[in-house]
């Protein structure tokens, strides 16, 4: 459909998949200067232009800072030498007037050299160190080994309101990748909740198997959401005193200006950062991951991808994000539609 309209077109997304198919231009928005930079030619022209123009902003950068750190130590052995030519008259005694002359005017030269070399480092056109943007370096732990069997579901059935999911017949064994994928509305949430003992069946059984530990954002996320501080929460959540409580925050980019304040009024982008720092701090051996890159931009995104990818627990995944599921090694795939779950072959 976007490509249809013979119109321009404006859109935000992070769904790279998508960028990749449809744009012929990216306008990025610099989170420091908030300065607009228009980049030409499409998603991956974009990737390597902006990779190009970083790393020329860094050789501008060092080469500046090397012509001025040249020209200070030029400067300051210059007026040095010129100090040492100075005392060095006045401790000869030199007799004749001309030769001492002779030799302070030297020592003046040299002075007036540093004097012109300062000023030539003064006139160098100031190049600013690029800021790098915060990097989300994400970690999770697989704390223990669950047993064989994760999760399982036999003729289960759950029923809310006029929605009816199942029967369900599933095994999630330990060390299985399992997305789950369908269209929105169609139960995906629901089987998540069902396998975890969340909702229960109104016919059939569910359970979780023995060593299960759950590392979960939106289980995380209900951590955050009173009136206490988040670093309170934190605290609360993973036994961290306030100087590690502060320091895992600070690594997901929540500095001061967060952790003093309400855990109820972080954005939801703020408290998805929070809800993975709980989850490297505490660790799990089942992540269960549902739309877990909402409310990330796209650096964080590649970051879990990275972590999801080397965790070595079961992973239970929902998303839409074509690109993250082919870079998390999935080893399953649960089709969940109108209530009805299948398993890809």
């Amino acid at each position: 459909w976007v490509l249809g309209p013979d119109a321009a077109v404006a859109l935000v997304s992070h769904d790279r998949r998508f960028l990749d198919r449809v744009i012929t231009d990216v306008a990025e928005i610099d989170e420091f200067s908030h300065r607009v930079t228009v980049f030409g030619g499409g998603w991956q022209a974009f990737l390597d232009e902006r990779a190009a123009a970083r790393r020329q902003a860094w050789e501008r950068y060092e080469e500046y800072e090397e012509q001025r750190r040249e020209l200070a130590d030029r400067s300051q052995r210059q007026r040095e030498w010129a100090q040492q030519g100075r005392a060095k008259v006045r401790r000869s005694g030199e007799p004749d007037k001309y030769i001492r002359a002779f030799k302070i005017n030297q020592t003046e030269q040299l002075a007036g050299r540093a004097a012109r070399t300062q000023r030539a480092a003064e006139r160098l056109e100031e190049v600013e160190s690029p800021r790098e943007q915060w990097e989300l370096r994400l970690s999770i732990p697989t704390v223990g080994r669950s047993g064989d069997v994760v999760s399982t579901a036999n003729g289960a059935v759950v029923e809310r309101g006029g929605f009816r999911l199942g029967p369900v017949d599933l095994d999630v064994q330990f060390g299985d990748r399992v997305a789950v994928v369908g269209p929105n509305g169609s139960g995906k949430s629901t089987l998540i909740g069902m396998l975890l003992g969340r909702i229960a069946p109104v016919r059939g059984r569910v359970g979780l198997g023995a060593r299960v530990l759950v590392g979960e954002i939106e289980q995380a996320r209900a951590q955050l959401v009173g009136a206490e501080t988040l670093l309170d929460a934190v605290m609360a959540a993973t036994g961290f005193d306030t100087a590690d409580a502060r320091t895992l925050l600070a690594k997901f980019g929540l500095g001061a200006e967060h952790v003093l304040r309400a855990a109820a009024t972080l954005s939801p982008g703020e408290r998805t950062r929070a809800s993975l720092a709980l989850l490297q701090a505490n660790g799990a051996n089942l992540l269960v991951l549902d739309e877990p890159t909402n409310h990330l931009d796209l650096e964080a995104i590649e970051q879990l991808e990275q972590a999801l990818a080397t965790f070595e627990g079961t992973l239970l995944l929902v998303t839409h994000d074509r690109v993250l599921l082919d870079g998390v090694h999935i080893t399953r795939t649960i089709e969940v539609d109108a209530g009805t779950v299948t398993e890809q072959l």
